[in-house]
């Protein structure tokens, strides 16, 4: 699989007029549930809790532009920035600055856009007996002292043109699944995208989920989930051998759903272990399609 570091950048005079939300973004799910190649020996909930094979920074350097990221938060105490946790449901993964970290790293080096997607909170967030706590703005606050430089205003909207984006030297959206947030801090953060997600744990109940999001497609960001789901007693069982081989068994289809017309429907499609997908070329290849209006099959 080739790198794609700078990919919207390389074709800026084609792709600059694009909206954000008509183009095919190339996203992971579960982005910060990485690790290298598991061992046969690794335990049973590890494989189910490993979405990926490659860090963040190496994510986006492969040409992925859209990151789900699960925060948690391990504190009783306010701007607590070190017991923020990136899961995998209940499962603390790995700190959110080891991921933060490779986000900056990545924007200071290109002038890529890039969507970060804060759709759930697994832990430490609604716990409404602890009154003083504020998970929420100790995200915020910590996001913002990060990465604030290069978060665009949400008063582009989700309409905005590339270039828009570049005008202003603003490539990072802070996508958020909370109504009073996004409120409060209207000034940076954007609208949640709607994820579409089939809770399937066969290829063929996926491609039935998705022929009927496809037949009527949201409007606004959206992504589309393209990935199997473990059930509680098939991780038991460990009768589908682990997110891995689910991806393996499904991601060379996936990518082939994505070459048909359906690439010319969606917005951001998320996949576990994308390595083994051909989602990114494929986005590329669609967006400069939607781009010159070229009609020629992939």
């Amino acid at each position: 699989m080739e790198t794609n570091p700078t990919w919207m950048t390389d074709e800026a005079t084609l792709l600059g007029d694009l909206r954000i939300d008509n183009i095919f973004i190339p996203g992971t799910h579960d982005s910060g549930a990485y690790t290298g190649v598991l061992a046969d020996s690794e335990k049973r909930i590890e494989k189910y809790v490993i979405a990926q094979d490659e860090p963040v920074l190496n994510q986006l350097i492969f040409g992925i532009r859209s990151l789900d990221l699960r925060v948690s938060y391990y504190s009783v105490r306010n701007h607590d920035y070190d017991q923020l946790y990136i899961n995998h449901g209940v499962r603390g993964v790995r700190p959110l600055k080891e991921v933060v970290e490779q986000i900056k790293e990545f924007l200071e080096k290109t002038r890529e856009i890039l969507i970060l997607d804060f759709h759930q909170f697994p832990i430490g967030f609604s716990n409404f007996r602890i009154l003083h706590l504020k998970p929420h703005e100790t995200l915020i606050d910590y996001l913002l002292q990060e990465l604030g430089p290069f978060i665009a205003p949400p008063q582009l909207t989700w309409n905005a043109r590339l270039q828009d984006f570049w005008n202003l030297n603003k490539t990072l959206i802070l996508a958020y699944n909370n109504r009073k947030m996004l409120s409060k801090y209207s000034h940076i953060l954007w609208p949640p995208v709607h994820q579409k997600w089939g809770n399937a744990q066969e290829l063929s109940k996926l491609k039935e989920y998705m022929r009927n999001v496809f037949a009527n497609p949201p409007i606004g960001p959206w992504s589309a989930q393209a990935e199997l789901t473990a059930t509680g007693r098939k991780i038991i069982t460990d009768k589908l051998r682990g997110l891995r081989q689910m991806a393996a068994s499904i991601n060379t289809q996936v990518t082939e759903w994505f070459q048909s017309d359906w690439g010319a429907k969606c917005h951001i499609v998320t996949c576990d272990f994308f390595r083994s997908t051909g989602i990114v070329k494929t986005a590329i290849s669609w967006n400069l399609r939607r781009a010159t209006g070229d009609s020629c099959d992939l």
